[in-house]
Formats: C-alpha cells, structure tokens, sequence
C-alpha cells in the first residue's frame, strides 16, 4: 500500500501539468464533475487527471454552472469524460425515489447537454459509473436502485480499501472488447442504481450472468460507458489505463482535423 501512495503522489506533477499545459498539440479533454464537495476540491479529480496526463492530454473542468456557457466551454474539447458521483436524479432515470441518494439535478441537466453538444459535434465520450448510468438514460434507457438487494449490493458497492470486487467479461465485437481482449477484468464497483435498459446502447460487458457493466453507442464514434471507476485502478493497471488511452487517441483524431 505504502509503494501504491507513492507512485499516486510522486505522479502530482504530472497532475499539474494536465490542467495547465500549453501548446496545440496537447489534446483537451473536458471532465464533468459534480460541483458538491468533494468534486469541488478536487479529491475526486486527481485519478481521472493522472489517467489523462500520462497520455499527454490537457484536462478542462466542466461543473454545472457552466450550463449558460457551454458552447464556449466546448470550444477546443476534443474529448469528454462523465465522471462519477451523485445517483442520477429518479425523474430521468425512471427509479422510485427512496431507491435514489444523493442526487444533483442541475448536474444531470448539464450532462445531458453535453452529451446532446459531443453528439452534435461528434466528439468522442468515455462515461465513468454514474456517467454510464447517465449515457443511458440520454440513450433512452432505463436505470433501478439496487439499494434492496443484498446480492447485488455486495459485489457492487465495494469498500474503497478493496478496490476490485468482481470480474467483468467484455462481449466479443465491441469496443470494450478491442480495448481489454477475452480475459475477464477484475473490477472495483461503488454504485447504488444500475443500468436495466440500455436503450439504443449496446451492451459491451457483464457482471455475472446479466448485470450490464458495459455500455457503448453503435457506429464510428467513440461512445462508451463503464459501471466501474477505472481511474482509480489505471495508475497500478495497464488495463484500465487502456480505457484513457483509447479515448485520448479518439480526441487525437478529431484535433487532427481543426
């Protein structure tokens, strides 16, 4: 434990120098998070930073106060990323509302929206957790509370001292598959609803026989969205780094051709 801290606090430069590199050839990939503590004060941010700086991106906060100027905002994003945090309010998600915690509803407004601009702009989206969740529900899609089921709640809400739980399969053909091949990955997991319905979403991993873990948007465009958090495990994981390293290539892409 002691040699993981000090790779996590020996890589802070790196941190740093995501969220103020200068240069045009950086790619800027834009992070949505809560705008609650302790997203506020960073402490949430700095896997999803560290995952990103080791591959060379810029890192540009999107909160949701950024609403009434989100077209600026996204002005030079190649990339974004729906990170974790607060349960998808229950009026989009079509959950009860004692089977929701804490929700943040101006945050879920201007996610949709940012998933509706990358759409428009075609910009490449990885969506983390209650990001995935979100992804959708944008697709149409359906999420449940799993808070009642005792099962379901053992291997999906991890304690953060244990942070893989379970093994995920990704399903042949898909991007997630591309990405982590046919070996199961042992994943962490810190969520209270999950995803039943994914809409117009393909499913691209499970859980178990059918506990949906992956979801991604059919076509070209690099939409893809994980239950588990990644960047917590990508500093000691190559494979969940993979995941990072698969959207900053995709936000290369759509840099190349400014």
């Amino acid at each position: 434990m002691l040699k993981k801290g000090w790779l996590f606090l020996s890589a802070m430069p790196r941190i740093f120098h995501a969220r103020v590199r200068p240069g045009r050839k950086c790619p800027s990939i834009g992070l949505a998070v809560s705008d609650a503590w302790p997203d506020r004060y960073q402490f949430r941010r700095l896997p999803y930073d560290l995952a990103l700086a080791r591959l060379g991106a810029r890192v540009v906060t999107l909160v949701p106060y950024h609403l009434k100027r989100i077209d600026r905002m996204l002005n030079g994003i190649h990339g974004l990323v729906l990170a974790g945090g607060e349960d998808v309010y229950p009026r989009h998600a079509g959950v009860e509302k004692h089977g929701s915690r804490d929700t943040n509803l101006d945050r879920d407004t201007f996610e949709l929206a940012l998933l509706d601009r990358a759409s428009e702009t075609g910009i490449p989206v990885l969506c983390i957790c209650r990001g995935a969740q979100l992804l959708a529900v944008w697709a149409g899609g359906r999420l449940e509370s799993q808070d009642h089921d005792a099962r379901r709640m053992k291997y999906h809400f991890s304690s953060v001292r244990r942070l893989a739980r379970h093994h995920v399969d990704m399903r042949p053909g898909t991007r997630l598959w591309d990405i982590f091949g046919d070996k199961p990955v042992h994943t962490n997991s810190f969520h209270h609803q999950r995803i039943t319905d994914p809409g117009r979403l393909r499913i691209s991993a499970i859980a178990g026989k059918k506990d949906i873990e992956g979801v991604e948007l059919p076509g070209e465009r690099f939409v893809v969205g994980v239950q588990w958090h990644p960047e917590l495990q990508a500093i000691f994981s190559d494979a969940n780094q993979r995941l990072f390293h698969a959207l900053v290539d995709e936000a290369r892409k759509v840099q190349s051709l400014e």
